[in-house]
């Protein structure tokens, strides 16, 4: 496949846009985050098992940063434990893609944001799921 060249973007971003991993919707996930800047959104995600990023995918407009950031998100925290996976910033999302334009930018925080708050759901859920179970005790 030829690479695909645009003055704007680096050769990572163009590569991550042609071809993006782990985009789409997947069935079964643990938790789901999204973050949006209107018009912009992203949504990520994410099935934690064994303490890790079992399973990742994200969501977002078609545009070239915003699904590069989507794709190179998700594979620089798939299989990482989720602490680690928490803890990546906008500033290493940006520097993985070889660099953003600054008015582009902000698609690594809104896809660092949609992964944070999809790590924090997935945390919380099996304990929303344990208290739902619990009976009510009798006054």
């Amino acid at each position: 496949m030829a690479t695909i060249k645009h003055p704007r973007y680096s050769s990572t971003v163009m590569e991550h846009f042609a071809t993006p991993r782990h985009a789409g919707v997947l069935g079964g996930m643990s938790g789901v985050g999204e973050a949006a800047m209107p018009p912009a959104r992203m949504r990520v995600s994410v099935f934690l098992k064994g303490g890790r990023i079992g399973q990742i995918s994200f969501e977002t407009d078609r545009t070239i940063p915003a699904v590069a950031a989507g794709s190179a998100l998700c594979e620089r925290t798939f299989r990482l434990p989720w602490p680690d996976a928490l803890a990546y910033t906008p500033e290493a999302l940006t520097q993985a893609l070889g660099g953003l334009p600054e008015d582009e930018r902000f698609w690594s925080d809104l896809a660092v944001s949609a992964l944070r708050f999809a790590i924090t759901q997935a945390r919380i859920s099996p304990i929303r799921s344990r208290l739902s179970r619990e009976p009510e005790e009798e006054t």
